[in-house]
């Protein structure tokens, strides 16, 4: 049975280690309830139970279908493909500062400070992503952990202040769990680069 520490798990999976595995859950229908959450972590394929081997094989094909959708999406040199009205935009993942998300629709900054709307999940874009420096941080944020010079606020008002290499800062207000989770990674990745933070 799917419980919340299951998801609590799997969504550390996620934020913490850096790779994008694609998960397939099983569910029963007394469950439902969590399925906004499933959707909002990235989970890749929902079988409901009974379990039969033709719901199965049908997750098990679209999760395979979406590995390959991948693979042809990728260009050369971290680009990524999204979707914006009914144009496609090519972006350089190295260039992404911030992706926020209402819904279906995401907003991204880049380095030059310019936001750009595009018609995609942030769990879709999430699981597109090549650069380890790109984390998702909550079920609605992504930041480029080395586009960060500086990190303030207070974990507990929930607020937290970037100011990015371009000179801009973003102020956003996180979960608890976020915050505390965003103080941990940036902290960990700055000690890796030898460098200070300021709390």
């Amino acid at each position: 049975m799917l419980v919340s520490y299951d998801l609590d798990v799997i969504e550390k999976l996620f934020y913490q280690s850096g790779t994008r595995p694609k998960v397939i859950i099983l569910v029963s229908p007394n469950q439902l309830d969590g399925v906004q959450r499933i959707v909002e972590i990235g989970i890749s394929g929902l079988v409901m139970k009974p379990l039969n081997s033709d719901n199965l094989a049908r997750a098990i094909q679209q999760v395979t279908r979406s590995i390959e959708k991948d693979k042809d999406t990728q260009v050369p040199d971290h680009f990524i493909t999204l979707k914006s009205n009914r144009s496609l935009l090519y972006l350089n993942q190295q260039d992404l500062l911030f992706i926020e998300s209402n819904r279906n629709i995401c907003t991204i900054t880049t380095k030059d400070g310019n936001q750009r709307t595009v018609n995609e999940s942030i769990s879709s874009i999430d699981q597109r992503l090549l650069l380890k420096e790109l984390m998702r941080i909550d079920k609605s944020t992504i930041i480029n952990l080395s586009k960060i010079v500086y990190l303030g606020g207070d974990k507990y008002n929930k607020e937290c202040r970037l100011k990015l290499e371009n000179g801009t800062e973003l102020t956003k207000t996180l979960s608890k769990i976020a915050m505390s989770r965003l103080y941990k990674i940036v902290a960990n990745h700055v000690k890796g680069k030898g460098q200070n933070i300021i709390l």
